[in-house]
């Protein structure tokens, strides 16, 4: 589950403030339930997503498929729900989801495509 929060983090470029910051991150609580076996070394296919956040902290679910069952997809072996957020050592205070957010975004703020458009030209 570690490589999977690890994975979201690197994906969604969450990595620059909290490198640039020096945020820790946190696991405040996990919950799994397991439905079969996964033996040691044996492959999976891990699948990780942001299900609800608070202020500070979020939800996040990891899924394991075990892919020797089915070639497609494979079958769920495991899930887990992972309460994780950053804390920040400096403020001795955990971190805020708009802050960490401000910090994937480029500098101005918004989004990447502008939000004006310009009119196209008609071609007769």
């Amino acid at each position: 589950m570690d490589l999977g929060r690890l994975d979201h983090v690197l994906r969604s470029g969450l990595w620059r403030p909290i490198w640039q910051n020096g945020w820790a991150p946190m696991l405040g609580s996990a919950v799994i339930r397991y439905r079969r076996e996964l033996r040691l070394f044996q492959r999976f296919e891990l699948e990780t997503r942001i299900v609800t956040w608070t202020d500070t902290t979020a939800v996040m679910e990891h899924t394991f498929f075990d892919r020797r069952r089915c070639a497609a997809r494979g079958q769920m072996a495991a899930r887990a729900l992972v309460k994780a957020g950053f804390y920040d050592r400096k403020d001795r205070s955990f971190v805020t989801i708009r802050a960490a957010d401000r910090g994937t975004r480029p500098a101005g703020g918004g989004n990447r495509k502008s939000s004006a458009r310009r009119p196209r030209s008609r071609r007769s």
